[in-house]
């Protein structure tokens, strides 16, 4: 033994004794460590008892006793552990440095698409008045339906047709659009069963020619498409409320500089209130500011199918929509064909006049299978970029939520979720305010929110990998 700083180190073992006890105090000094070493090849020992005074243990000082069991005392056992710190404080560095660097970034994204949008709206004026289609794939849509085609009706884009692909419904929706298309002042073009009245995976697409569309939104989607005569294509779905400017503003930005694809906001609308539906409003929210802060980077790989504007010639350049890989999320798989594949860039905007409204879905169980999907969508998308980055961003949350029960070991791992949090909220504030009177969150409502939206998220990760399917759109 040799003592050192007051107390005194074991540095070996030359008994031959089966159990062996450590006392506490040697001459009065306690003993504080257990070199490295110091009961190496001591085969017959089958237990030992540690002090509490002991704060370290070399590594490999019981090397080669192949029978020994321990006895540590509570206390003995935590400061064990805590010669693990430098470990676990390198983790948390690591891990606040790597989620930092990501968030920043998309911090810095979101701002530059803010500021790019302003500069262009100033260049409004200069904009050509092209053709615009607006394509709505419906099915059984009759009480949503009336509100989406008055704000249809109100548009002040002077040049639109609007195409409905009619899903083989079976309510009044049919004759809702036979009365829009008679008094509307825009071509309107009716399509009707054109895709219930053949199988779902009868016609293959995707980029090799070999799969087959997944979905039956995706097939509606194609029909359309090839009837549209526009030079810009405007999606929205028919459970949305548009405003009149919708279509002038989001034809205006597709159509400057480079811009392949515009994507819109798109916000639940405003009622009802209660924590599910104030939910879905923060999360949509986020979820527009992810996709707004990509493209600003030049990694956008999603979007909210409900509100994208598309010039035509970039998806020409793809090969068309047939090009589309079959996809889940077939919006998603549009923009990242688009960006890896032409010269055309992908933008966001949030002008209010570009917002688009939809509805709540009525149940949790209901809003999983929807985010489930979109989380599919990102995480095991065809699109590298897409793939990596929202796998990611689902790891780093993963692992915040794991810090909770590896506190219990080592407290300041709970360092981790108070610094996601705070980049969390400072990172989605532009967003609620981009947002204005379209986000009714109060500030305390939308503080937990922001807590809760990371565990929601992690959820939806461990579903996707513990093999839970979501059910696809039809």
């Amino acid at each position: 033994m040799v003592f050192a700083g007051g107390g005194v180190v074991i540095t070996g073992y030359k008994g031959q004794g089966m159990s062996v006890i450590i006392p506490a105090t040697i001459g009065g000094r306690p003993i504080t460590a257990i070199g490295e070493y110091a009961f190496r090849g001591c085969a017959s020992l089958t237990s030992i008892t540690i002090p509490p005074s002991v704060t370290t243990i070399g590594r490999p000082a019981f090397a080669g006793c192949s029978s020994l069991r321990y006895d540590l005392t509570s206390a003995a056992t935590s400061l064990i552990l805590n010669n693990a710190v430098p470990f676990f404080t390198g983790l948390i560095i690591a891990y606040i440095a790597v989620y930092s660097l990501l968030h920043g970034s998309l911090f810095a994204g979101l701002l530059k698409e803010r500021e790019r949008e302003k500069r262009l709206a100033r260049r409004s004026g200069d904009t050509p008045v092209p053709l615009v289609s607006v394509v709505i794939p419906i099915r059984n849509e009759e009480v949503s339906l009336p509100v989406l085609l008055a704000g249809l009706e109100a548009q002040t884009w002077p040049d639109i047709e609007f195409i409905f692909i009619d899903d083989g419904s079976t309510d009044s929706s049919p004759a809702l659009l036979e009365d829009f298309k008679r008094r509307c002042g825009f071509p309107v073009n009716i399509m009707t069963n054109v895709v219930a009245t053949e199988e779902n995976t009868a016609e293959t697409g995707g980029a090799d020619g070999k799969g087959t569309f997944v979905n039956r939104k995706q097939r509606a989607l194609s029909y359309g498409i090839a009837q549209a005569h526009g030079a810009v294509l405007l999606f929205t779905d028919a459970d949305c409320v548009v405003g009149p400017d919708w279509v002038r503003v989001m034809a205006q930005n597709v159509c400057v500089e480079h811009t392949g694809v515009i994507l819109g906001p798109v916000y639940k609308e405003t009622m009802p209130r209660g924590f599910l539906h104030d939910y879905q409003r923060f999360d949509h929210m986020v979820r527009g500011m992810y996709v707004a802060a990509a493209a600003g980077l030049g990694a956008a790989g999603g979007g909210f199918g409900n509100n994208i504007a598309v010039r035509k010639e970039a998806l020409d350049a793809v090969g068309g929509y047939e090009s589309v890989p079959p996809s889940v999320t077939e919006d998603a798989a549009m923009i990242s064909l688009i960006r890896k594949n032409t010269r055309y860039d992908v933008h966001a905007v949030y002008d209010p006049a570009t917002h688009v409204f939809t509805r709540c879905e009525p149940t949790w169980g209901r809003l999983v299978n929807q985010t489930l999907r979109w989380h599919h969508g990102g995480l095991f998308s065809s699109d590298a970029v897409t793939a990596l980055s929202f796998g990611a961003l689902a790891l780093l949350f993963l692992l915040c939520a794991l810090c909770f029960p590896l506190a219990v070991i080592h407290p300041p791992f709970l360092i981790v979720p108070a610094v996601v949090l705070i980049e969390i909220i400072f990172g989605n504030l532009p967003a609620k305010i981009y947002a204005g009177k379209s986000l009714p969150l109060k500030f305390p409502l939308f503080l937990f929110l922001c807590f809760f939206i990371e565990y929601f998220f992690t959820l939806l990760t461990i579903l996707s990998f513990v093999g839970k399917k979501p059910n696809w759109k039809r």
